[in-house]
């Protein structure tokens, strides 16, 4: 089937060609790499429990509006860490204050900032809709951004973050957290694989245009 709708795809000038498969589905993942297809983004779940991670001295709280200004410098470097190798994300530039208006003003949208001091040094949230249909399911929440200072990371800041929002989605009698993560944001994905189960990948392949 690939074959002949790639053909029909690269007569028409169409050379970047995208695939998402079951993750538990091996033998079909093997034969979607043999055609040239690389992974290239992860669908994962978990069920919503504590970590039971001990106490931390980084501090952890849940962000408000008024935590914008403090938030600032950690997403502005978030929003910049994508287009770092091996990653080579083209992401479109943003003013750090009115994209963090702007997404905590929404409905069920919930920020965690872990702070040293005063200093923010990381950041997770969450929402109600992710990347895939499954996370808009009402017992689903969906982490759409997080990210950790460098010179802090190996500390367990990701780890207590996301135990904090485990227990906010206990106590607010959400069964399932989801995420999705791209498999060449290494530091990343050696994270989410960690405490999440895949259930998707999604597959890419380009083909050189010369043959055009």
């Amino acid at each position: 089937m690939y074959k002949k709708a790639a053909e029909i795809w690269v007569e028409k000038g169409i050379t970047n060609h995208s695939i998402t498969l079951y993750a538990q589905d091996k033998e079909i993942l093997d034969t979607w790499f043999w055609m040239g297809f690389g992974i290239r983004c992860v669908d994962a779940i978990r069920e919503v429990n504590q970590i039971n991670k001990e106490k931390s001295e980084i501090n952890i709280k849940k962000a408000k509006l008024s935590d914008v200004s403090s938030l600032a410098d950690i997403d502005a470097k978030h929003n910049s860490y994508y287009k770092e190798s091996p990653i080579f994300m083209p992401v479109q530039e943003e003013d750090p204050i009115s994209h963090l208006t702007e997404w905590l003003g929404k409905e069920n949208h919930h920020m965690w900032m872990a702070y040293d001091n005063k200093k923010v040094i990381g950041y997770m949230r969450i929402e109600e809709n992710g990347e895939r249909l499954f996370t808009e399911h009402q017992d689903i929440m969906n982490i759409t951004g997080a990210y950790v200072e460098e010179t802090y990371r190996g500390k367990s800041i990701g780890t207590y973050l996301l135990d904090s929002i485990q227990k906010w989605l206990i106590e607010n009698e959400y069964k399932l957290c989801g995420v999705d993560f791209e498999s060449i944001n290494i530091t990343g994905s050696e994270f989410w694989y960690k405490y999440f189960t895949p259930y998707t990948y999604s597959l890419a392949r380009r083909i050189d245009e010369r043959i055009i």
